[in-house]
Parts: structure tokens; sequence; C-alpha cells
């Protein structure tokens, strides 16, 4: 009986443990807030020593429109990287979210031409919706690595894409669809910018204010201190999956909706600048912690470089070195800060 006791004793003192533990994991926590404003600061001056060097050198880079351009270019990016930054916070990532857009765009195209322009892009969210569900599934359910479940996603969408066009751009798209990504304004902002800020404040509110959020950064945390508190991790990620597939097919639309075509090789190499914005706006490496508006900070970094180097007139192989060397910066700030904020 006694034997009995300790061992109930045992268990509770370890529940209790874990939901102490988990109560440092959201971004209420003080230590992780403070990691979260050193690294959005840090990110944050260096956007605007990148905005004065640029408008230095090029004058027109002030100019209202190219301010547009920007935000509209970068809305795309922001919607990958908000999938990401989920998938990442609770410690894992998508790999599969070019293929996605390549997948969407093929089929999004086919479908607008067949069924018209709404029923043709509901197709393509539901798409990237189930393609996130088996990542999650497999991920999830048969714990299986991200790495190889998203990587070989990857693989397969942009297969499919490739053998649903024949490798060829599905053109001739009604000018409704171009209206979207290209050409719509609604107060004097592109449409595809409005549609990634009301998303990102629906995503920023759901991290930070609900209990979906709150388990996010739980299973981010510590995963096993989740599970013993009662979280259903298997639930969670498979929704986070979901999401990022979701997230990856909007951008899809919108963007093959700029190019007024289905493009097979959309979204190549978008996983990457995704995770590289995720790391540059302060996400930790492991999961757990980091911000959402950090991650903003790191897209819209990464876009206003690519557009100041453009307006120079500079090769996009420098861009892709600058890229990597701010994304190797921000990775070896992850780790040195990391611990400290767990202190």
């Amino acid at each position: 009986m006694e034997a009995l006791m300790s061992l109930d004793a045992n268990r509770n003192n370890s529940v209790q443990a874990t939901k102490n533990n988990q109560t440092q994991t959201p971004e209420a926590s003080k230590k992780p807030l403070r990691f979260f404003i050193t690294q959005e600061i840090g990110v944050g001056a260096s956007l605007c020593v990148l905005i004065g060097i640029f408008s230095l050198l090029q004058p027109l880079f002030w100019d209202r429109g190219n301010f547009l351009n920007i935000s509209r270019q970068a809305a795309e990016p922001a919607l990958l990287a908000m999938g990401q930054a989920v998938a990442m916070l609770a410690g894992g990532f998508d790999l599969s979210i070019g293929g996605i857009m390549g997948l969407t765009s093929a089929v999004v195209a086919y479908a607008v031409l067949s069924v018209g322009v709404i029923p043709g892009m509901v197709i393509g969210v539901l798409l990237g919706t189930f393609i996130g569900f088996i990542n999650g599934t497999l991920i999830a359910r048969y714990r299986l690595p991200p790495f190889i479940v998203t990587l070989g996603m990857l693989s397969l969408c942009r297969g499919l894409a490739y053998i649903i066009t024949g490798g060829l751009p599905v053109l001739n798209l009604p000018e409704e669809f171009s209206y979207l990504g290209s050409t719509g304004y609604v107060g004097g902002l592109p449409i595809a910018t409005i549609i990634a800020v009301v998303i990102f404040c629906i995503f920023y509110t759901v991290l930070t204010r609900s209990k979906f959020g709150y388990d996010v950064y739980s299973i981010g945390g510590n995963e096993s201190a989740a599970r013993l508190a009662g979280i259903n991790v298997a639930r969670i990620r498979t929704l986070i999956y979901m999401i990022s597939g979701s997230l990856a097919s909007i951008a899809s639309i919108l963007l093959s909706s700029r190019v007024s075509s289905g493009q097979p090789s959309l979204g190549d190499g978008a996983e990457l600048l995704s995770v590289a914005a995720v790391i540059i706006g302060g996400v930790r490496l492991r999961g757990g912690q980091g911000s959402l508006f950090g991650v903003m900070l790191g897209v819209a970094l990464l876009a206003i470089l690519a557009n100041g180097l453009n307006l120079i007139n500079m090769s996009s192989y420098v861009q892709l070195v600058a890229v990597g060397l701010i994304v190797m910066v921000a990775s070896v700030g992850s780790v040195i800060r990391g611990p400290r904020s767990e202190e």
C-alpha cells in the first residue's frame, strides 16, 4: 500500500513539474520575451540599415510604387514563412511547401479553366491542406522524421506538377484570376498584401492567445513534458502541417495569379527561403521559442534586400551569397542565445 502511495506521489510530482516547465514555454514567459525582443530589435536595426544604404545608392528606392511592389512581392514569402514558423516552433519543419506550390499552381490553373475562378481556388487550398494532412499523419502518427517525409513530398508534388502539365505552363487564364495577385488594389494597397496582413493578424492572435498556440510552444519546448501534461501531440502536429500546406497553396494561388499562368516550377527553392526568414526572425532551431512578428521582420529584410540589390543592378548570385551569410549569422545567434533563455 505504501509503495502504491509513493508511486502515485511521484507521478503527481512529475505532472506538476511538467506543468511548471510548460508555463515558461509560450511568449508570456519573461525570459523568452527578452529573447524575442532582442532578436526583433536586431533584425529591425538591420532592416533600417539596409533601407538607409539602398536609399543612398538608388533614390528610386524611396518611390511609393517601389514600396508597394515590395509589399506585393513579400506577400507570398510571408505566407510561406508563417506556415514554416508554426512547424519550427513545434520542433519540426516543412520542406514540401515548394512542391505544394508547383502542384497547386498546375491544378488550380486547370480547375479555373474548367469550373471557374472561385471553385478553382477552393480546390487549390483544399489540395494543400490535404497534402499537409498526409505529412502530419506520417510525422505524428507513425513517428517518421519531418526531414524525410517533407523532402519526399517535395519531390512527389513537383513530379506530379510536371506530369500534369507536361512540363509546360498553363496559359489563357481569365482576367478575373489575374486581378487577385497582380492588378487588384483595395484602398491603395495590393490585394495580395492585404490578404497576407489579415492572415498574419489571425495567426499572431492564435499563437499568442489560444490553447493551440500554447500547445505549439509546449511541444517545441519539451515534447515529452507536453505529452505528460495531456496535450494531444499527434493531433497538434497534424494540424500544424495542414496549416503549412494550406498557406503554401494560398501563396501559390497569389503567385500564379500574378504571373497569369499555372507554373509547375512555381515555388522552386521557396522552402529554403521560408526557413531563412524564420531563422532570421529569431525562431529557435529546436523549437519552443520565437515570435511571428520577428518572422515577418525576417521576411521584410529578405524582400528589401532582394529589391535593393535589383535596383542597383547586382547579380542574383550576390543575393544568394548575402542570404546565406545572413542565415548563418542568425543561426549562430540562435544557438548562442537559446540556452541562455532557458536558464
